[in-house]
Parts: structure tokens; C-alpha cells; sequence
């Protein structure tokens, strides 16, 4: 059910999500891929929860410069933006064998300050939605993780209670731990059976008073996502 008062911005919101979709899916197949599905959330939480995104991003930006797939000073925004700029002369990843040649690519591409702007004014959730996806696409490769398996990984911050520290995010990923399907289960669209084993592969190195308060950060997290992705249904 939608409330009333979200009546009025519906329409805005569906099409943000068909504009900043098809222009990040210029920056190539897993990016187009990535917008897909976690686009329409990120869009959601700029229209209706402002303070939600914004945390989502400042854990992006201190995780990825952290694991030095992003470098100093770098944020998702300025990533995203060369992104797409980049994309509109036909350079994106795929183009490369190595993620990290890539990177430098778009490091040292030209940026046009009035696209940019222009971009700012007009789609401006485009570079956050690309940038999202590129420092993804850049963890996967990383650690070698199949490509969309980190997918939900920018979503465990939105939980409330702000369990997903960069910090706590860090440790999971060096740890090895999220290599399942993390968007299905902030989703909630993984079987009983799938789902229990998720928990316990994240949970397994922690004591009993550690997994209950990871039992509680994650289902603030898909609480929240449950209640983002109601919007314009």
C-alpha cells in the first residue's frame, strides 16, 4: 500500500528510475546490470529518505578507498561522473582484461565541468548509481567473487541502527565471508534453507552476544530495503 502523501512524487520516482537506468547503462553490460537492480532503491531513498542514501554513500566512500579500489580523495560521486563521461566515448570495463587499467582510464579521462553540472541538475543520482557500481564491480574483482555476488552490498548500511560500519563491512569482505547472493537476502527472496545458510556463513566466527546483534543489524537492513522498495508498488 502506498501512503497518500507519497501519491504525488510516484511519478517522479518512476521516471528517475528509467532515466539514471538508461543512462548508467551506458557504462556497459555489468554496470547496466547493477543499475537494473539496485538502481530503483537508490532512486527511492533520494525522492523519501535522503538521510538513508547519504549513509550509503559515506560508507561507500571509506570502504573503497580502504580497499584501495577507489584511491585517496576519490568518492562515488566523482567516480561515477567519469564514468559516464568515459562511457560516452565508448570506454568501459569490458573493454579491459584488467579492472585496475580500467581505473586509470577513466582517471585520466578528460572530465567536461559543464556536463557534469548539467548531469547535477538533472539526474543527479546517475553518478552515484554508476559509482555504486563501479567501486562493486571493483571489490568483486578483488576478491575474486563472481560477478553480481556483492551486489546488496552497499544496502547493509540502510539499516537504522547503523550496524554496517565501514569498519564491520570491511571485515567481511576480507574475511571472505560475503561470496552468496546478498541482494537476495536483503530481498528477501531466498528459500528458508538458503537463507539460514547465509546467516551462518556471515555469523560463523562470532560469539553468541556478536550473532545476535548481526541477527539484528541485517534485519534492520532488509527491513529497510522492504519498506524502500514498497514505494510505487
Amino acid at each position: 500500500m502506498v501512503f497518500p502523501f507519497l501519491l504525488a512524487i510516484i511519478p517522479a520516482i518512476t521516471s528517475a528510475i528509467t532515466a539514471i537506468t538508461t543512462a548508467v547503462a551506458t557504462v556497459g553490460p555489468a554496470i547496466a546490470a547493477y543499475a537494473a537492480k539496485i538502481g530503483p532503491a537508490i532512486i527511492k531513498m533520494a525522492h523519501t529518505a535522503g538521510p538513508v542514501l547519504t549513509r550509503v554513500v559515506e560508507v561507500a566512500n571509506v570502504v573503497a578507498p580502504a580497499l584501495q579500489v577507489f584511491n585517496k580523495g576519490e568518492t562515488v560521486e566523482s567516480i561515477g561522473e567519469r564514468s559516464l563521461q568515459a562511457a560516452e566515448e565508448g570506454i568501459i570495463p569490458e573493454q579491459f582484461e584488467d579492472f585496475d587499467e580500467y581505473m586509470e582510464k577513466i582517471r585520466n579521462f578528460p572530465l567536461d565541468n559543464n556536463k557534469a553540472e548539467h548531469r547535477k541538475t538533472t539526474i543527479p543520482e546517475a553518478s552515484i548509481v554508476a559509482g555504486l557500481g563501479i567501486s562493486t564491480l571493483g571489490l568483486e574483482n578483488k576478491f575474486e567473487l563472481q560477478e553480481g555476488s556483492l551486489d546488496g552490498l552497499w544496502l547493509l548500511p540502510v539499516g537504522a541502527d547503523g550496524y554496517f560500519t565501514p569498519e564491520r563491512i570491511e571485515g567481511l569482505l576480507n574475511s571472505g565471508q560475503l561470496n552468496s547472493d546478498l541482494l537476495g537476502y536483503l530481498n528477501k527472496t531466498l528459500t528458508a534453507s538458503d537463507a539460514r545458510n547465509f546467516e551462518k556463513n556471515l555469523s560463523k566466527d562470532m560469539n553468541e552476544d556478536e550473532q545476535d546483534e548481526f541477527y539484528q543489524g541485517i534485519d534492520a537492513s532488509a527491513e529497510m530495503l522492504t519498506e524502500i522498495n514498497k514505494i510505487t508498488e
